[in-house]
């Protein structure tokens, strides 16, 4: 099994409740990552510590279901959610597919921006998947 990992950051002129609260709200995922499929089954915010969704990736040749499990919900600092069950899963149950693990991990850190002259709390936004 091959390993892949990720990390992307980012300042926001925004608090961490702020962004966390955009980033955790499933209405608001495809404005800031672009690549995230459908939804399948009915999921709102707040998230909580526990709740799973199915998410629908469609690509040219295959549609593939994504089980997620929310691991770590910690407002406004860390929310991380891992892959349950089988990668590359080609059926809505997740059933089938390879056995393996993907997570994804959100952390917020309050930092403070000068904007416009004045100096504002601001956040450090990281994304990372392994």
């Amino acid at each position: 099994m091959g390993v892949t990992s990720g990390t992307a950051t980012g300042i926001f002129p925004y608090t961490c409740q702020q962004v966390f609260d955009f980033v955790t709200d499933p209405d608001q995922w495809r404005k800031f990552y672009t690549g995230a499929g459908d939804i399948v089954c009915d999921l709102k915010a707040p998230l909580k510590l526990g709740d799973t969704w199915v998410e629908k990736a469609k690509l040219p040749e295959h549609t593939y279901y994504i089980k997620w499990v929310s691991m770590a919900y910690v407002s406004p600092w860390k929310w991380t959610f891992i892959q349950e069950g089988n990668i590359g899963a080609t059926d809505e149950q997740v059933s089938n597919g390879h056995p393996g693990i993907f997570e994804i991990a959100y952390t917020l850190d309050k930092i403070e921006l000068e904007v416009d002259g004045k100096t504002v709390e601001g956040c450090l936004f990281k994304r990372t998947s392994s």
